[in-house]
């Protein structure tokens, strides 16, 4: 049987000293089959060249001041491929061929969630810490018979049951020790594996002895079941220095180091004056305050759906990793504010599409990049790049990747959109501070939004419907296409009550939230079929969260479509004449009235977006200050409501001057619409 892929994850900072002789060692292993992901916190020691010539799979390069260490081995174990996920830490070598197969047998145990392995001390390793390691990882171990002892530095865990909640990254020490304790109580063991053997020890200061044995205790508070009165200066400070006195001092005597137990007695003090220093700070922080702090049990990751599989989210999860390190690798860590997933995965209410062989995503996943400096400048410099790594990673997810640029000064400065409102309203950072939106406040108005959004977002719906249309006069649908108008038919229908409710500035970012208030909403002016539209826009939301990609016939399509389109005819209109306060009583009326549709806008800017869009003669037109979605206006309506336009030599006319083409049937009208409606939708 073949070896199965496992992910080697390690973790480094200026250790290139050690990793000349680690990742040969990688390299010579004896069980071929692995990928290695390294996370490495801001070297400057040749460490990167160093890992760069080992070609890992993932290489992310995060700063020194970012480093968390339960967030960094979250993040590899979301990169991983594997089942498994072996960690071991730059400065941990390998001693042989053999210290990888040991951990990955133990792994296939399905109810060990974790292994460890044996670490021996460097040459050189002080007395005081070559002691620690024969008694954590010598042949008649002590900690055998601890309550609970783990080491991070080379051990192993299974990803499904890691997927299940994860490290917690408010902890700064102690993480692995946190896990694997809550691992046990979920009725899974943990393993020590003797014949994996690693080199790995640290000659701590006295500075930095006191500051890991602080972070430790303050750690253990978190997970501590018996009284804190149990630490006290009396018991763990003087009788347990005293004890470790005695232990340092057998050892030094049965290994003829006497000269080193002054510095030993020394460093346990300050180890022990820390540890109680450390414990105090740790309850007071983790669980005296409310019983909400004892939480540290728990994970609070959002989920990317509302009822997805766990294999579902770790998936998500996953090629949110591999985005992350994408957008690493492209711009850099330094240039990056933020990354942010928006969208319906970034607000946990993505579709689940239901298959045979388990959940799968089905929506797009809508990431948002936002970098120092000027917008413009940014994405004439990273477009092409950005577009790249998503068409690789759209593949590779198997849904579509987009990015957006923007930097966080402008999107604090601009007006409340639809779009800003969701956004900043319901998301998920993958990087950046947790109040990435501070100073964004109003864009969480969702009364403030204006009504010219409601008519942009049925107008992107209906451009929807044209391409269906579009679709369905070629008769025979294959897959692609029938999932393409199924999909683009449920958008529409959530759109109509969407566009009524900002109306009403009764939007609201989660789809079920506005469910509810739709079949509440109770007005007192003319609303078209409100009743059918509340029951469109519950079908669309039901679309929204479990998309289903059942065959139809287009017969039956086309029957969904002209009454979809037909609602929203009415809609439109509705809207418009509401919005520009102006009486619109048919489809012509609207699009061939020649007031200011989009009267917000510039006219010296529209001028400059006319020319872009249509050549230089747009400048000298009698449109020329009107923005140029103003044409898509006037066309979308005639082309998707008004039948076959060649009848019609007006309409005709209208729409080849509206579109600048000279085409006068409706298949090349639609083409020309199509050219202009990406830049302006």
């Amino acid at each position: 049987m073949d070896d199965p892929l496992v992910s080697i994850i390690m973790r480094s900072f200026n250790e290139g000293w050690a990793l000349q002789e680690t990742l040969p060692r990688l390299q010579a292993q004896e069980y071929k089959n692995w990928e290695l992901i390294v996370i490495d916190s801001g070297s400057t020691d040749g460490s990167v060249e160093l890992i760069r010539r080992a070609q890992p799979r993932h290489f992310i390069q995060i700063r020194a001041e970012d480093y968390n260490p339960s967030r960094v081995m979250n993040r590899g174990m979301q990169l991983a491929r594997a089942d498994f996920g072996i960690f071991l830490n730059a400065d941990a070598t390998p001693v042989d061929s053999n210290w990888l197969r040991p951990l990955v047998s133990r792994l296939q145990d399905p109810k060990t969630a974790a292994v460890f392995g044996r670490q021996i001390p460097r040459p050189g390793c002080a007395a005081v810490y070559a002691h620690d390691y024969e008694r954590c990882f010598g042949h008649n171990r002590e900690s055998a018979r601890w309550e609970h002892f783990f080491s991070m530095v080379s051990s192993g865990l299974r990803k499904d049951i890691w997927a299940q909640r994860g490290f917690l990254e408010k902890m700064q020490y102690s993480e692995d020790d946190e896990y694997t304790r809550w691992c046990r109580a979920q009725g899974y063991k943990v393993a020590y594996c003797e014949e994996s053997v690693a080199v790995h020890s640290h000659n701590y200061t006295l500075q930095q002895a006191f500051r890991r044995s602080f972070g430790e205790a303050k750690a253990l508070a978190a997970v501590w079941t018996r009284s804190p009165a149990e630490v006290n200066w009396p018991r763990t400070v003087l009788l347990g220095w005293l004890r470790d006195v005695r232990r340092d001092l057998k050892f030094c005597a049965r290994h003829r180091r006497w000269s080193e137990l002054p510095h030993a007695g020394h460093i346990r003090w300050r180890q022990r004056r820390a540890r109680l220093a450390g414990f105090r700070e740790g309850w007071e922080f983790y669980r005296s305050k409310s019983e909400d702090k004892t939480s540290v049990s728990t994970d609070a990751r959002p989920r990317f759906t509302i009822d997805g599989s766990e294999a579902l989210e770790q998936q998500m999860a996953g090629t949110c990793a591999e985005v992350l390190a994408g957008i690493q690798n492209t711009i850099g860590s330094p240039r990056v504010e933020a990354l942010v997933l928006g969208g319906g995965y970034g607000r946990g209410q993505g579709g689940v599409l239901k298959t045979e062989t388990g959940d799968r995503p089905y929506n797009d996943l809508e990431f948002y990049v936002f970098l120092r400096g000027n917008r413009l400048v940014n994405e004439q410099r990273f477009r092409r790049r950005l577009n790249q790594l998503g068409d690789g990673l759209s593949r590779q997810a198997g849904l579509h990747v987009e990015f957006k640029i923007d930097s966080l000064e402008r999107f604090r400065r601009s007006p409340v959109s639809m779009f800003t409102y969701d956004l900043v309203a319901a998301h998920r950072v993958l990087f950046g501070p947790s109040g990435v939106f501070q100073g964004c406040e109003h864009h969480l108005k969702a009364g403030c939004i204006p009504l010219s959004e409601a008519t942009r977002l049925l107008f992107n719906r209906c451009t929807g419907l044209l391409l269906v249309r579009e679709l369905l006069r070629q008769g025979r649908l294959s897959a692609t296409e029938a999932d393409f108008i199924g999909r683009n038919l449920a958008k529409a229908q959530l759109a109509l009550g969407d566009a009524v409710l900002t109306a009403f500035g009764q939007y609201h970012w989660s789809c079920l939230e506005r469910r509810e208030r739709l079949l509440g909403l109770r007005v007192s002016e003319p609303l078209p079929r409100l009743a059918e539209i509340q029951r469109h826009h519950a079908a669309g939301v039901a679309f929204k969260l479990h998309p289903s990609c059942g065959s139809k016939s287009a017969e039956m399509f086309a029957a969904e479509h002209g009454e979809i389109a037909g609602l929203a005819s009415e809609v439109w209109l509705w809207l418009e004449s509401r919005r520009l306060k102006q009486t619109f009583k048919s489809i012509q009326d609207y699009a061939f009235s020649q007031s200011s549709k989009c009267p917000e806008t510039s006219a010296w800017r529209n001028c400059l977006l006319n020319v872009r869009s249509f050549g230089p003669k747009a400048a000298l037109g009698a449109r020329a200050g009107r923005y140029p979605r103003e044409r898509l206006f006037n066309s979308l309506p005639l082309l998707l409501w008004n039948g076959e336009v060649s009848r019609e030599p007006e309409v005709q006319r209208h729409l080849q001057n509206q579109l600048e083409t000279h085409s006068s049937d409706w298949a090349g009208l639609v083409a020309a619409y199509k050219e202009v409606w990406p830049g302006y939708g």
